[in-house]
């Protein structure tokens, strides 16, 4: 017969929490363990240590050598100009608790590097990678969805438990994580003549005499579009079924449509439009002012009104400042409203 389970009276089962120290030294020993990765730290460490030579010991080596030492001394100088910039953004941040965990954290410091020298930064290429992106890097350490609050695991399965919405638990959607495009695809997209007219694209155009819709079309053909379309700056991870309800309506405040569980969102299919979270609001103005500053956009004024109100009534907290820095380090660029929100 199997024995039950020992149970210790007076005592949880669940592990502590692991310190703030713990836990980025686990991700420094994690980040060790890649073999081209010490290779290539002991190599730099050792270049780094030859451009400290005095000059009466560089003098007899041979010019080749002169020259190589040179450009160490260059990198050492670069490395030094970008750690001290880099740690000093860190520090600027405002939230102590959140300076500590980037100072601590490698793959904040490798994103900023990166950013520094120019690497990996644009808009990715397809959505599929933008996704990736998004839940890999951007979200990473913070899995939780942009209205509902919603926990969510590395396969995008949401727990609908942790945010009140059981009552969607039986529906499939629901249970796992979509990405959002705050400023609606079908908004930027439809005066578009890819949009309007994919069979006219060649390229649109598939075995069978069969098109693309207007927006896988305006993906494929489109440059334009699809950097907006991808840019990481508009895009959230959000519950699939609460963004399918949200459609493409657009923003606003409405007094019954329907809710969600605990989920602070209200959409009125009739008026076609949301009325988002209290939380989220500040988030949704700055993501709609950049779409519009960077992609020449259109927003009526009511809508340029709306958003500045809410700008004001919800100013960028420490995740969103954070979010905002890790899309620039893979992109290149900023939200502006972000960085200067107080602006508005």
């Amino acid at each position: 017969m199997a024995r039950a389970p020992r149970r210790t009276k007076g005592r949880s089962s669940r592990k502590p929490p692991q310190s703030l120290h713990r836990q980025s030294a686990q991700r420094w020993h994690q980040l060790w363990r890649s073999r081209r990765l010490r290779y290539a730290a002991l190599a730099l460490v050792a270049l780094l240590a030859l451009s400290y030579l005095p000059p009466p010991l560089v003098k007899p080596l041979p010019e080749p050598a002169q020259q190589a030492l040179s450009v160490t001394v260059e990198i050492r100088e670069s490395l030094f100009e970008a750690t001290q910039h880099i740690g000093a953004e860190m520090l600027s941040s405002g939230d102590p608790a959140q300076a500590l965990d980037d100072l601590l954290d490698p793959n904040a410091w490798l994103d900023r590097l990166l950013s520094w020298f120019g690497w990996r930064q644009g808009v990715p290429e397809s959505f599929p990678a933008a996704r990736k992106v998004l839940y890999e890097q951007v979200y990473r350490g913070q899995r939780t969805t942009f209205y509902c609050g919603c926990r969510y695991d590395r396969s995008q399965q949401v727990d609908l438990r942790s945010c009140g919405l059981d009552e969607l638990s039986n529906n499939n959607r629901a249970q796992r994580v979509e990405a959002e495009h705050v400023f609606p695809a079908s908004q930027f997209g439809q005066s578009r003549p890819c949009w309007q007219k994919p069979n006219n694209f060649s390229a649109c155009r598939i075995s069978g005499g069969d098109t693309l819709s207007g927006r896988d079309c305006c993906e494929r053909v489109d440059p334009v579009f699809r950097t907006a379309h991808n840019d990481l700056h508009n895009l959230f991870p959000s519950v699939g079924y609460v963004n399918g309800q949200r459609s493409n309506y657009r923003w606003g405040t409405v007094s019954g449509g329907e809710t969600y569980g605990d989920c602070d969102i209200r959409i009125d299919g009739n008026q076609r439009l949301v009325q988002p979270p209290m939380a989220v609001r500040g988030d949704i103005a700055r993501t709609m002012l950049y779409m519009r500053q960077t992609y020449d956009l259109y927003l009526n004024d009511r809508e340029l009104q709306l958003y500045r109100a809410w700008n004001n009534q919800d100013p960028p907290d420490a995740w969103e400042i954070k979010r905002n820095r890790r899309i620039r380090s893979i992109e290149g660029i900023s939200n502006p409203f972000i960085d200067n929100y107080q602006s508005l």
